[in-house]
């Protein structure tokens, strides 16, 4: 069966690897959540085995190729596949008022902003089950005090517990990127912080980790309007040595001073 070229400018790395496609579904198979968003289908490799868990299922795809190829094969019908880039839509409005699991290989140029998109709606999205790039998902996993810990480690894990699942070899993919990849399995926590304090500590957090050598205080002083609330030892630390939830209580804390 001819399928159509990945491209480059999509960040499409197909999967083939059938063990692979099999641990994904075994680990999707647990949840009982009854609808399932896919990003990035492609070819449907992975979309035939989720059509088989019997959930509500909606794949999002912004390749015109990759759309007409789903449904000339019939793998998806018009109303599970979603003609769009994820970026650009309301995932809420897929299934409103319903909660869902985020599943997919996600495009490797903009799985980051994927990411994103999946805490601001973390309210109805329990599970996120998702392939990236081995660096970008040692990163998501990362603890305090380690290299890789950074903004996307806090972020993640203010409202997700992050578990890295295995490590996929290049070869699994057609074409093969050239990195190694992971499956990694987000959670989210309960209770759920509050989204609107999420997105405004975000701010804070990505001024923080600015740059990684300097201090608190001199990452910070962008941030304050008095840079005299910087003042302390407490501020003598880098953001690599704090801990998450650390970062909701020194916003607190400059927020209700400012005041």
């Amino acid at each position: 069966m001819r399928y159509p070229d990945a491209k480059k400018s999509f960040g499409q790395h197909f999967l083939k690897d059938q063990n692979v496609l099999e641990k994904m579904v075994e680990i999707l198979k647990v949840w009982d959540t009854p609808n399932l968003i896919e990003i990035g289908p492609g070819t449907g490799a992975l979309t035939k085995r989720l059509l088989v868990l019997g959930k509500n299922l909606r794949c999002i795809e912004a390749d015109r190729d990759m759309q007409a190829y789903l449904m000339t094969h019939h793998i998806l019908n018009e109303e599970q596949l979603v003609k769009a880039d994820v970026l650009d839509i309301n995932l809420k409005e897929l299934f409103p008022d319903q909660d869902f699991i985020l599943c997919g290989n996600f495009p490797y140029n903009i799985s980051s902003q994927i990411l994103i998109q999946t805490l601001f709606n973390a309210d109805r999205i329990p599970h996120m089950i998702g392939m990236f790039q081995k660096e970008v998902a040692m990163r998501i996993i990362a603890k305090p005090g380690t290299k890789d810990y950074s903004s996307i480690s806090v972020l993640n894990q203010l409202l997700y517990d992050p578990v890295k699942c295995f490590d996929i070899p290049p070869g699994a993919f057609q074409p093969p990127p050239k990195v190694m990849s992971s499956v990694v399995h987000l959670r989210r926590k309960e209770p759920l912080m509050d989204l609107q304090l999420f997105k405004n500590i975000q701010k804070l957090i990505r001024h923080a980790f600015q740059f990684r050598r300097k201090t608190l205080r001199n990452n910070l002083k962008s941030y304050v309007q008095n840079i005299n609330l910087l003042e302390g030892k407490y501020f003598d630390q880098r953001a690599e040595a704090l801990l998450p939830e650390e970062f909701i209580k020194l916003y607190t804390q400059l927020k209700s001073i400012e005041a």
